[in-house]
């Protein structure tokens, strides 16, 4: 049994109940698209710019000197990346009242007052872990990530030139697939790559369904009856080749306090399938300096790069659990993605 607080508080509890919960957690989309990557320092190498499609190879001859080919279509850009931490403290009078349910004894109790601990800390890696997604969807969307808050701003532009405006404002002469299929051409002719995924939400898809040539090209003849989401799915399917991928989770925005999506209402972004790029993890100053023993304070790692730190206060006495993460995503191939920003005139 705990014999104090420090017993109670500790990293590798609050690890080891995270790692127990994600098992049962939904990931989200953008885990699949970024494979996770740590490595030292702060600082990313990322190549961007449109890759060369394949060509034949030029012929030569015999003792001759090899002809060299241009890479002027790429460019190596270095990113600082973003450092992220926030804490929660168990202050004098909380710590207090911890000892006492310690000295109790009871250990429902115990684990009922700890519950509570525990749901604060887990908030703060839900924290981080959607932090990770918002910095994916945004380059899926935008095409750059940006950030400002608590007086820093932070901005990264990614590369990515296949972007198009479609007006499908007028339902009656709007042509969807059409318009998305030259833009799959177009991403194909840049990366040499044709996307295989079309991304967006359940508005953007309900727009789609309301419009003329897509309700006839599913139901003929027959125009009054409902057209499903499903019908849309499949039709675009089959239609274009591709994977429809619906994704309407989102986050509370802290600044306006309303709910944010991943993916905004009228966009589509085309990629092709596997990993788009990587999840980089920096290493941050908590796991560097600290989990080595020679302080106070007790580090553990979790989600690959995200370090929970439980340090111990000593005026006032209290004990402070942070989360920090150094996080920034590469993309593999910015030429090979692309984003439709769509006017549906509403």
């Amino acid at each position: 049994m705990a014999t104090s607080i420090y017993d109670l508080v500790s990293p590798r509890l609050v690890a080891k109940r995270w790692n127990e919960n994600t098992k049962e957690r939904e990931p989200f989309y953008g885990e699949a698209l970024f494979s996770p990557k740590k490595q030292l320092g702060i600082d990313i190498d990322s190549i961007t710019g449109n890759k060369p499609s394949p060509r034949p190879l030029n012929l030569s001859t015999f003792d001759s000197k090899v002809i060299p080919l241009s890479r002027e279509a790429f460019e190596k850009i270095t990113m600082r990346m973003p450092f992220f931490k926030n804490s929660y403290n168990l202050d004098e009078t909380q710590r207090q009242e911890l000892n006492k349910v310690v000295a109790s004894g009871n250990q429902t109790y115990i684990d009922a007052v700890m519950n509570i601990y525990y749901n604060d800390t887990d908030n703060l890696l839900a924290n981080a872990d959607i932090t990770r997604e918002i910095e994916r969807m945004m380059i899926l969307t935008t095409g750059n990530i940006a950030f400002e808050n608590n007086g820093v701003a932070v901005a990264y532009d990614y590369g990515i030139t296949n972007k198009s405006t479609p007006n499908w404002s007028t339902a009656s002469t709007a042509d969807p697939v059409s318009d998305i299929e030259t833009f799959l051409d177009t991403v194909e002719n840049a990366s040499g790559v044709r996307p295989t995924r079309l991304l967006m939400n359940s508005v953007t898809l309900n727009k789609i369904r309301k419009i003329d040539s897509v309700r006839l090209a599913i139901l003929k003849d027959n125009s009054n009856v409902f057209v499903s989401k499903a019908q849309v799915i499949s039709y675009l399917q089959s239609e274009l080749q591709v994977t429809i991928v619906i994704y309407n989770k989102g986050y509370k925005d802290i600044s306006t306090g309303t709910f944010t999506k991943f993916v905004p209402d009228d966009v589509i972004s085309v990629y092709p399938d596997g990993y788009i790029g990587e999840g980089v993890f920096g290493t941050t100053p908590e796991e560097s300096d600290l989990m080595s023993g020679a302080t106070s304070a007790q580090v553990s790692i979790v989600d690959t790069g995200v370090a929970i730190t439980v340090t111990k206060e000593t005026d006032p006495v209290n004990v402070a659990t942070k989360v920090s993460m150094i996080y920034l995503p590469t993309l593999n191939d910015p030429s090979s993605i692309g984003i439709m920003s769509v006017n549906f005139g509403d």
